[in-house]
């Protein structure tokens, strides 16, 4: 079975978006570099502070046009299912239908 590939590499950022200000410093330079999208991690408990693994790339969505927002880690089964699965549905059409 062949599988077709796309004609050329996306590339992604993954970053810690801590912060909407970190956000706010990550976005055009990432918009600049060429990046495909911007996801970030979570952690349920950690020593700072954590926001949200999908409000954080949906944030820095809206302040671009350009990198598709997702997440690189995110422990489900220390999440309610219901609950996650209305968070991701949710999120889509925020940003203009790029979440992924």
């Amino acid at each position: 079975m062949t599988l077709p590939l796309a004609g050329a590499i996306r590339i992604g950022l993954s970053s810690k978006l801590a912060t909407s200000r970190d956000i706010r410093d990550t976005v055009p330079p990432a918009e600049a570099l060429g990046f495909a999208s911007l996801r970030c991690g979570e952690h349920v408990a950690h020593t700072s502070p954590v926001l949200d693994p999908f409000v954080r790339p949906d944030y820095a969505a809206a302040l671009s046009g350009h990198p598709t927002p997702g997440t690189c880690v995110y422990p489900a089964p220390l999440r309610p299912a219901a609950a996650t699965a209305k968070q991701v549905a949710s999120i889509g059409p925020l940003p203009g239908g790029r979440s992924a």
